[in-house]
């Protein structure tokens, strides 16, 4: 099962990469897509210079959040 969420979360991201890629004005330098936020949580995105990708999953609900810092 971890395997093929895996598989979606890259296809999402790189589906939304070719996207913003497509709408990014031409002579504006290569589109970066930072975080996608939707209604149960955020993937943060982020590229380092030498190529690697990371990805980032956090939860939206802000009672989940506060918990460890009480």
């Amino acid at each position: 099962m971890l395997a093929e969420q895996r598989k979606l979360i890259f296809g999402m991201l790189f589906s939304l990469r070719e996207l913003v890629g497509s709408l990014t004005p031409e002579g504006q330098g290569s589109p970066a897509l930072q975080s996608v936020k939707t209604g149960a949580g955020t993937l943060h995105c982020y590229e380092t210079i030498s190529g690697l990708r990371i990805a980032l999953y956090t939860n939206n609900n802000p009672i989940m959040n506060t918990i460890g810092a009480r």
